[in-house]
C-alpha cells in the first residue's frame, strides 16, 4: 500500500506554494455554477456548511506523513474526521492530504474527493486540482463532478466508503449518519446517488396541510393543473403549482397518511399510503427516481415505493386533471389552500433546487397540453411487477384504451380533453363509449349495450351490480425526442 500510495519527493515543497499563493492565483477556471448554487441555499434555507479558516502561519510545521497512512486514514485527514487533534484550526494537514490524493494516482481517492468537494469550502480549489489529476477531466461543480462519477460504471470504491460518506455528509447534517448506517437502507447503491449539497431537511413537506372548499378557493384558474385523491368519501385536489416546491405532501385521512410525492428525477407525480408516518425528500436522488425519507432515516423509492428488504408502499389511485373538471367532477372536493404556513411565491416556474438536480430534462411547467409543447404527459400502472404507460395528451376527445399484462386485460379511460385518467380491470364485454350526465354522473356503455356505473373506486355493471375496481396509478411527464 505504501509503495502504491507513495508520491514524489516535490510535494512538501508544492503544499507550501499552494498555501503561500493567494486563491485568485490558485483557480484555474471559475466555477459558474456557484452563483446558482448561492441563489440556491439562500431561498430554501440550507444550514451553512462548515467554513473553516486555514491557517496561514507560515512557520509551522507540518507534522504528519501521508507515506505512513493508509487509505482510510488519510481520507480521514483529508475530510478532518475521526481526529484526536484540532483540524479545524490547521487545515494545512487537510491540504497535504488531498494533494497527496491527487498524486497518488490511485482512483479509489475519486469518490471521497467528490464528497468532501461539497461541504470543504476552504479548500474547494486544491479538491478541484486533485481530481483533475486523478481524472483527466476539467469540472469544476459539486453536483456535474457527482453526475461525472456515478457514469463511470468501474470506478473503484475505497473499503468501508458508505461510512466514510456518511462521516463527511454528517459533517453537513448529522441526519446523513441516520440514513447511511441504516439497516433499512442496505439495498440503496449510495455511491450512484447523486445529491444537492444540501441538509437531509431542506425541502420542507407539507404534513396536513389546510384544506378549503372549493367556494373558498381564489388563486387557482380553471386550466391550472391538480392531482386528484379520492379515498373513504374523501376528495381532495392538490394543485401541481403547490407539489412541486414541497416534493412531499402529507394528509392525513381517518387516521392514515398518505403521502403525493413529485421527484424532477424521474419527472413522475406518484402517491402511496403511507405505513412509515410522514414522509420528505432526503435531498438524495437515484437516476430515475427520489429517494423519500421518513423520521427514522428509512429510505423509499418514489417510484416503485419499496424501502427495506423489498418492503412496499400501497399505491394509491391519482387522477390528473384540470382545476375546472375536477371541481365539475367532484363538487364537495376540499383544495389544499394556498396559506401553506411557508413563505414561498407559488407562481414561479419551478423551485432552485429541481432546476439544480435536472436542469436539462425537467419540465418547466407541468400544465395543459399545447401543439408547442416539448412534453408529453402519461398515466402509468404496474400490475405484477409489469409497467405499462399510455400517452395522455394525444387527441381532445374520450379514449378508451386496452391493455393486457400476462392474460390479465385492463382498461384505462382518459377524461378532460387528455388531461385525466382512470384505470380498471376490464370487464368482459368490451366497453365502447364514454358519456356523463348531470343525474348519473360518468356512465361507460358496453358492446352489449349494458351502461355502468364509472363509481368513486370501480365499475359497476347497472344489470347485475358485477364490480371491476381501479387499479393506482401515476403520472409522469417525458421530452419529445
Amino acid at each position: 500500500m505504501k509503495n502504491y500510495l507513495r508520491a514524489n519527493k516535490s510535494i512538501l515543497w508544492f503544499i507550501s506554494l499552494i498555501f503561500l499563493i493567494s486563491s485568485t492565483a490558485c483557480i484555474e477556471k471559475i466555477d459558474n455554477n456557484k452563483i446558482q448554487e448561492s441563489t440556491f441555499s439562500k431561498q430554501i434555507n440550507f444550514s451553512d456548511s462548515p467554513v473553516i479558516q486555514m491557517n496561514k502561519d507560515k512557520n509551522k510545521k507540518i507534522t504528519i506523513d501521508m507515506q505512513d497512512k493508509d487509505i482510510q486514514e488519510i481520507i480521514e485527514i483529508a475530510g478532518c474526521i475521526n481526529r484526536e487533534y484540532d483540524c479545524q484550526e490547521n487545515k494545512e494537514e487537510a491540504g497535504k492530504a488531498i494533494i497527496f490524493m491527487g498524486e497518488s494516482n490511485n482512483k479509489v481517492f475519486i469518490k471521497p474527493l467528490i464528497d468532501l468537494l461539497w461541504i470543504n469550502v476552504d479548500l474547494k480549489n486544491i479538491i478541484n486540482q486533485s481530481l483533475n489529476k486523478l481524472t483527466n477531466q476539467e469540472i469544476f461543480s459539486s453536483i456535474n463532478w457527482e453526475k461525472w462519477a456515478n457514469s463511470e460504471i468501474e470506478l473503484e470504491l475505497p473499503e468501508n466508503y458508505l461510512k466514510i460518506k456518511s462521516d463527511i455528509f454528517s459533517k453537513l447534517d448529522k441526519n446523513y449518519s441516520l440514513i447511511f448506517q441504516n439497516q433499512n437502507n442496505d439495498q440503496i447503491n449510495f455511491s450512484q446517488a447523486n445529491w444537492i449539497g444540501s441538509t437531509s431537511n431542506a425541502i420542507p413537506p407539507l404534513s396536513n396541510p389546510t384544506l378549503i372548499s372549493k367556494n373558498e378557493e381564489a388563486y387557482l384558474t380553471n386550466n391550472d393543473i391538480i392531482i386528484g385523491i379520492n379515498l373513504n368519501d374523501n376528495e381532495i385536489a392538490f394543485p401541481i403549482k403547490i407539489i412541486k416546491w414541497h416534493g412531499v405532501i402529507n394528509q392525513k385521512i381517518k387516521n392514515q397518511t398518505y403521502s403525493i410525492i413529485y421527484c424532477p428525477a424521474s419527472n413522475s407525480i406518484t402517491a402511496f399510503e403511507s405505513e412509515l408516518g410522514n414522509l420528505s425528500l432526503s435531498s438524495l436522488f437515484l437516476e430515475n427516481s427520489c429517494l423519500i425519507k421518513n423520521d427514522q432515516g428509512i429510505l423509499i423509492n418514489s417510484e416503485t415505493g419499496i424501502y427495506g428488504n423489498k418492503n412496499k408502499l400501497k399505491r394509491i389511485p391519482i387522477m390528473q386533471a384540470t382545476w375546472q373538471f375536477w371541481k365539475n367532477y367532484y363538487p364537495n372536493s376540499r383544495v389544499l389552500s394556498k396559506n401553506t404556513g411557508i413563505v414561498i411565491d407559488y407562481d414561479e416556474l419551478m423551485p432552485k433546487w429541481a432546476q439544480l438536480f435536472n436542469p436539462d430534462s425537467l419540465v418547466q411547467e407541468i400544465a395543459k397540453y399545447e401543439p408547442n409543447s416539448s412534453f408529453n404527459t402519461y398515466v402509468n400502472y404496474h400490475y405484477i411487477e409489469e409497467k405499462k404507460e399510455i400517452l395522455l395528451y394525444k387527441i381532445y376527445d374520450y379514449r378508451i384504451v386496452y391493455q393486457t399484462i400476462d392474460t390479465k386485460r385492463f382498461l384505462t379511460i382518459i377524461l378532460d380533453n387528455g388531461i385525466g385518467a382512470r384505470t380498471f380491470y376490464a370487464p368482459p364485454d368490451e366497453i365502447t363509449q364514454i358519456s356523463y350526465t348531470s343525474k348519473n354522473g360518468w356512465l361507460a356503455r358496453d358492446s352489449e349495450n349494458i351502461y355502468w356505473f364509472i363509481s368513486d373506486n370501480g365499475l359497476i355493471n347497472q344489470d347485475d351490480s358485477s364490480f371491476y375496481s381501479e387499479i393506482a396509478n401515476y403520472i409522469s411527464y417525458k421530452k419529445i425526442p
